[in-house]
């Protein structure tokens, strides 16, 4: 039940495999077995379904009415089962509680870490006047850092004159990941829009044993005629 909703918790199938296998357990009473399994198995099944279909008449959002379906539900239903059961839980269930922990949780929770940006250009010092008209080239480096999941780069060459700001060479996207997480990137493009470019990812995160937790999102930066830039 608990590995079920961490690594694939929508729709909530590994909480019903949960409650199949419970149902044929001869560790909890009857009386357990609907408390902790089947009453959170129905109440994922009726808030999936509202979700999708009633969530935007009745003012409940899809993702959080999902989210108490696919993850909660199972595991306060799992933490029940666990009291019940107290001390007489066997050591290789232990060892399993354990295993699901470290291999499908940590990936997990280690994916709500928030995400920073970072950017520079090599050997630029300060931005250049306006009206020095000095043509002056370097490398625009970005980055998309996930803390404990690893980065994904966004490395273009560009000039500038004052006036304007256009492409040397690039972009390229690299990615670097610590097995976390997979990361991957859809969109990695520069654009020129009037004197400015516009400098595009769209990006893909997903733990890697825990699928249905992850992200997709695009960041971007604006870089001036003078080698200057911001975040978009």
């Amino acid at each position: 039940m608990t590995a079920g909703a961490v690594v694939w918790p929508w729709p909530p199938v590994g909480l019903a495999i949960g409650v199949l296998l419970l149902w044929r357990s001869r560790s909890w009473t009857t009386r357990a077995k609907y408390v902790g399994g089947h009453l959170p198995l129905a109440a994922a099944i009726v808030l999936t379904a509202a979700s999708y279909l009633l969530g935007s008449w009745i003012g409940l959002g899809a993702p959080a009415g999902l989210i108490v379906a696919g993850l909660v539900l199972p595991l306060v239903g799992a933490g029940y089962l666990a009291v019940r059961l107290g001390r007489r839980l066997r050591p290789l269930a232990w060892a399993g509680v354990a295993a699901v922990l470290l291999v499908v949780a940590v990936p997990a929770v280690v994916g709500l870490v928030p995400a920073r940006t970072s950017a520079f250009v090599a050997g630029d010092v300060a931005p250049r006047p306006l009206t020095s008209g000095k043509t002056t080239c370097g490398a625009f480096y970005a980055a998309k850092h996930f803390p404990g999941r690893g980065a994904i780069g966004t490395n273009v060459g560009i000039c500038w004159n004052g006036a304007r700001v256009w492409t040397a060479w690039g972009p390229n996207c690299p990615v670097s990941s610590t097995g976390l997480a997979r990361l991957s990137v859809h969109r990695c493009t520069v654009r020129a829009q009037g004197s400015v470019l516009l400098v595009d990812t769209d990006i893909t995160e997903r733990a890697t044993t825990a699928p249905g937790f992850g992200r997709s999102e695009g960041y971007g930066w604006v870089i001036d005629p003078d080698g200057s830039f911001q975040p978009i």
